[in-house]
């Protein structure tokens, strides 16, 4: 079957305003021109039938890769000592009471710390920042006993029982592939504070992908328990009440079940049954946090007293603000270390495109100095020139054939600094523009945006592109 010559004309134009490369785009049009290929989800799913020949099977896998299709999903992870079997095969109806009491469990600790921190806030965070470090580390301890140590406690756990397998079975260090931000290290400033907050202020849902995410070294290397399996369903993770938070939809029953699931707009049965076994010991050790930081209010019972006035989130204290106070752009290094503790969902495009305004400025103005300034330039080229190996002296306390001695390291290090310098501000000029460009992009789909559907082409590709970069 030949395909119509607009059709193909407007696929290529589609293609080439996309960026692919001329070879993919043969390949997409070879694959249009062939006719329609075997749905391999319809026929397993619905039809119960297999591959039955080495074509069938390679096209099948194929189709599941381009899917994305994870774990027990992409039959080709299936086979005799396979480690993404399973760990187990509920009934829809186990399923159910399991997420049930998950639901229950995780929403009523959400409700408790929410009620902590509406009343208590300020006095968390002054108490909490005003303790040492060791302190604060004690603290941690009793609120999560045996809490790992250090930053990204997963690749500790990764490097201490690498043995050169390619899988070496479950790890002895759940708690470090599960709960990777759950560490002393990190949760010792005040990151603490802003955790406790986003939980309190957000229901749970709003984390439930993030924190399945959080597991991803564990998963990706099957050192954590594969999660259960149960075909032709989806766990809707939505709302604040149990009856939406862990809904268990027949693919039979909502037609949209299953894209919805496959896209990551929702999750697998097993995957979502991993969220509340998560969240069902993140929310108590932050009520614990809580209660160890406001101990006399615990003592006296009079945590939750309604003397206490409710406070929004953002209160209205603007306005006693100086007016002669200048906001500090916090820093990338600050941001990256924060992002695990606050809300995922929310990308504030307008307070990145403002660190990169600063760091575009900042290249700007270093390349203008190098251009106008001769002692800023010499400076800059001393200070390259300390920083290179071939500076040093060899073994026997020689120095290098071209070292400072010579013209030829000169001229390296002059190069070095002139092309950092304009490689530096074209770097943040296109990361500016292209932020630019998404928050123009997030406004003017902004009524289009919801979990239900796919994002709009255009603000699709434009967030790939930046990701890309």
């Amino acid at each position: 079957m030949q395909m119509a010559p607009h059709k193909k004309d407007w696929i290529l134009e589609m293609a080439k305003n996309g960026g692919l490369p001329d070879e993919e785009i043969a390949q997409m049009v070879k694959e249009l021109e062939m006719g329609p290929r075997t749905d391999w989800a319809v026929e397993m799913a619905k039809n119960g039938r297999m591959p039955a020949t080495d074509k069938e099977f390679a096209e099948m896998a194929k189709q599941m890769d381009d899917w994305g299709l994870k774990g027990a999903y992409n039959p080709k992870n299936l086979y005799p000592g396979s480690p993404f079997e399973p760990s187990s095969f509920p009934s829809p109806t186990e399923v159910r009471r399991q997420a049930k009491s998950g639901s229950q469990k995780v929403l009523s600790d959400w409700k408790t710390l929410q009620k902590i921190v509406e009343r208590h806030h300020e006095v968390l965070e002054k108490r909490w920042v005003k303790k040492t470090k060791k302190k604060q580390k004690e603290m941690l301890l009793q609120a999560w006993p045996n809490m790992s140590s250090s930053h990204r406690p997963d690749y500790e756990a990764y490097r201490n029982g690498n043995t050169g397998r390619h899988w070496g079975g479950l790890s002895n260090y759940q708690d470090a592939y599960k709960w990777p931000y759950i560490n002393q290290q990190d949760l010792s400033s005040r990151s603490l504070i802003v955790f406790i907050n986003s939980r309190a202020r957000n229901p749970p849902s709003m984390f439930a992908r993030a924190d399945l995410d959080a597991t991803r070294l564990g998963s990706i290397g099957h050192f954590v328990p594969e999660p259960a399996f149960l075909k032709g369903y989806t766990l809707f993770m939505d709302g604040e009440t149990t009856e939406t938070y862990g809904k268990l939809v027949s693919w039979d029953d909502d037609e949209k079940a299953a894209d919805l699931m496959f896209s990551q707009r929702q999750f697998t049965p097993g995957d979502g049954l991993q969220v509340f076994e998560l969240q069902e010991r993140v929310y108590p050790f932050l009520i614990k946090c809580c209660e160890f930081i406001l101990h006399d209010l615990v003592e006296s019972g009079s945590l939750f007293d309604n003397q206490f006035p409710i406070v929004s989130e953002t209160p209205p204290a603007a306005a006693t603000e100086p007016p002669a106070v200048i906001e500090i752009q916090p820093s990338l290094a600050s941001i990256s270390a924060e992002a695990p503790y606050r809300l995922p969902a929310n990308l504030d495009l307008d307070r990145l495109r403002g660190i990169l305004a600063a760091r575009l400025s900042a290249a700007e103005d270093h390349l203008w100095e190098l251009r106008e300034d001769p002692g800023y330039f010499a400076d800059t080229v001393i200070d390259w020139s300390e920083h290179r190996n071939d500076r040093l002296l060899d073994t026997w306390g020689n120095p290098h054939p071209t070292g400072p001695h010579t013209t030829d390291f000169w001229e390296r290090v002059i190069r070095n600094v002139i092309a950092d310098a304009y490689s530096g501000y074209e770097t943040w000029s296109l990361l500016h523009s292209l932020v630019n460009r998404l928050c123009a992009l997030k406004e003017k789909y902004k009524n289009e945006i919801s979990y239900d559907r796919q994002l709009p082409d255009e603000y699709l590709i434009a967030i790939l592109k930046f990701q890309q970069v």
